[in-house]
């Protein structure tokens, strides 16, 4: 419940980017407010990518989106970048 007495679900998440100098994990948070009845878990804010209708493509975007800004971040570098254990040099 939050300080304005509205409940809500409240997740802890993390996303990878970049300021320019420092690649890293990005906390932020989600919140699902409190309705009456049933909802379809696709009509929430946020929810598992196993129950999108189109998850395999999402998936797949997903990934070349993020291998597309990695490879921007690291391309003409000299730097090595770490990230949850896969190494990649360029």
């Amino acid at each position: 419940m939050s300080s304005t007495g509205m409940t809500y679900f409240h997740m802890e998440c993390r996303y990878l980017d970049s300021d320019g100098a420092v690649f890293g994990e990005v906390p932020t948070a989600l919140d699902i407010a409190i309705f009456s009845g049933v909802k379809r878990i696709v009509a929430l804010d946020a929810f598992p990518l196993a129950h999108h209708p189109h998850r395999t493509e999402m998936r797949a975007g997903l990934v070349a989106r993020g291998r597309r800004f990695f490879c921007r971040r690291t391309v003409g570098t000299s730097q090595t970048a770490v990230v949850r254990g896969m190494r990649s040099f360029h």
